[in-house]
């Protein structure tokens, strides 16, 4: 099935692994008294597919919810009912303004972040994101915050400061605990306050989990710490005269900070409607914290646009009341739910943003096939299964494009592979999507069998922290599909008489088994003090390969 340019796929593929949104509505009535939101108990689902809304019913507040796009602003090729791309979102969302304001209600559209990372659109460009970030200006965003993604490189954060896109959101870019690491300013704003054309106020806040491995160009500080701020006073006060305060925040759903930041918020404003808009989880979730409190998260690529609308507190101590909907980006649905048809559903500035992309696609070559594919192959399935792109990974592509030794092992985590590689014509940006980062290979050259067998065992032998896996792949981990760690060989084919090539890639300096590893690889191990960018090491001893070289 290997067409002539096959070699040169395996090689893209393998040089790029690694780790891996009423007139005059009056302010609801506000008794500052003791008591604060009811407590309840969290309601918390997962919605990994769920059926279209009818229609999408406009209420008091009125939110869409885009997050963890990670550049896949051309849609899904390859996957039926997921045909709209990001020019369809836009078009939908201007028709869904246009049709709330006929009810003279507001509808604000928010960006949880993680923008870059994904496709080609993004990665095959020397500073990720470059050419995408005039792109994502054109969407109506009321706001946006940052995720992990935008700060693993300095070149990013800088592309996203001095190219004008954090300044072109108007104060709106809320990244309230990141902060320039020169100046120690906040890379955005804390925090905004929003005033709706049809009445409605918000106060908006923007949060990202505690990253420790970010680049050097910015410092994240943690929320609980970020909270004790002045601007966190400043911005409850404004809370006081607004109807809700919206938080963006790059984490689950159920991440313990978000109840970290309801905490702070109703220690101060008790009865205030609080609505988080999530993310980083990659897959749709919803919670209801308090009676006044809710937090949505809706999925990962523009596979999900996410819709809350909720009906403010009719007295003093009632409940907010909520609806929630995923809608799947499918053209023909957007267009019913719209209310509009293939005559009117692009807009000027949908087609404008259409045409930028495919510039962008033309540009950077990213529709060039390069070879074929017999079947569908998943990262998810078990070893054994004839579509597993890991069985694909390690008995052909890293054979013909990485090994030179003839007793390689290679060892690496099952995160590093994103996304299907589809049935058909394969395309370069299609190995951009399987696998988008930039990171390099560490290899250690002529290793004892008896070493290799050692620290394949300690790494194999590790079990997963439930806890700390994406809810995306948690269904494939918990039911055993895919182990968090995966080997070319087995502990028994390897000869402790031989000598060994081992190739390493997501390799992160917080892993706990590190140092129970380290005195066994001493030739290519590098200290915890040298930063990992996406968990790739780079070692000056050993040699490195990154995308395109050997």
């Amino acid at each position: 099935w290997v067409t002539g340019k096959m070699r040169a796929l395996g090689m893209l593929v393998a040089a790029q692994l690694a780790l891996s949104m009423v007139q005059g509505l009056p302010l609801m009535e506000r008794q500052m008294a003791n008591e604060g939101a009811e407590p309840l108990e969290a309601d918390m689902r997962v919605n990994f597919r769920a059926e279209n809304p009818k229609e999408l019913v406009f209420q008091d507040l009125n939110f869409v919810q885009l997050t963890d796009v990670h550049s896949w602003l051309s849609g899904h090729f390859h996957e039926k009912g997921e045909d709209a791309a990001y020019p369809d979102v836009m078009a939908f969302v201007q028709h869904l303004k246009s049709k709330a304001a006929l009810e003279g209600k507001d509808l604000f559209l928010f960006n949880s972040g993680d923008i870059v990372d994904g496709t080609g659109l993004s990665d095959a460009t020397k500073v990720r994101g470059a050419m995408i970030t005039p792109i994502i200006q054109q969407m109506p965003f009321t706001a946006l915050t940052s995720g992990n993604h935008e700060l693993y490189h300095d070149d990013t954060v800088n592309n996203l400061v001095n190219s004008g896109f954090v300044k072109n959101w108007n104060g709106h870019y809320l990244t309230a605990n990141i902060h320039n690491a020169t100046t120690g300013e906040t890379i955005g704003k804390p925090y905004t306050v929003i005033d709706g054309s049809h009445g409605t106020k918000l106060v908006v806040l923007g949060f990202l989990f505690h990253m420790l491995n970010h680049c050097d160009a910015v410092t994240v500080t943690p929320v609980e710490d970020a909270l004790k701020e002045q601007w966190f006073t400043e911005a409850m006060l404004a809370a006081d005269q607004a109807d809700a305060v919206v938080v963006l925040v790059h984490m689950d759903v159920k991440d313990p900070l978000t109840h970290t930041i309801l905490s702070e918020i109703r220690r101060v404003r008790p009865r205030v409607p609080v609505v988080f808009l999530a993310g980083h989880t990659h897959y749709r979730g919803y919670a209801q914290f308090d009676s006044r409190a809710v937090s949505l998260e809706s999925g990962k690529y523009l596979d999900t646009i996410g819709f809350i609308s909720c009906k403010l507190p009719a007295t003093a101590l009632g409940p907010m009341a909520c609806e929630h909907s995923y809608v799947d980006p499918h053209i023909p649905t957007m267009m019913k739910l719209s209310g509009t048809s293939k005559a009117n559903f692009e807009t000027k500035e949908s087609a404008k943003m259409r045409a930028d992309i495919a510039s962008i696609r033309a540009n950077l070559h990213l529709d060039e096939v390069i070879g074929c594919s017999p079947m569908d192959f998943h990262p998810w399935v078990s070893l054994d299964d004839p579509q597993s792109m890991w069985k694909l990974y390690m008995d052909e592509v890293l054979p013909s494009a990485l090994y030179t030794n003839e007793n390689p092992v290679f060892v690496g985590g099952t995160g590093a592979l994103r996304y299907s590689l589809f049935h058909g014509n394969v395309e370069l940006d299609d190995t951009y999507e399987v696998s988008p980062f930039k990171d390099e290979f560490m290899i250690a050259r002529g290793l004892k069998g008896s070493l290799v067998q050692d620290a394949v065992k300690i790494i194999l032998s590790q079990k997963v922290d439930l806890s700390t896996v994406r809810t995306s792949d948690l269904e494939w981990v918990a039911n055993g599909y895919i182990d968090p760690w995966v080997a070319s060989v087995t502990i028994a084919d390897i000869s402790p008489e031989k000598t060994y090539d081992m190739i390493w890639v997501e390799v992160r300096h917080w892993i706990p088994w590190m140092h129970q590893v380290h005195p066994l690889l001493p030739n290519c191990w590098v200290s915890t003090a040298v930063r990992y960018a996406h968990g790739a090491a780079r070692s000056q001893e050993g040699q490195r390969w990154g995308r395109g070289e050997r």
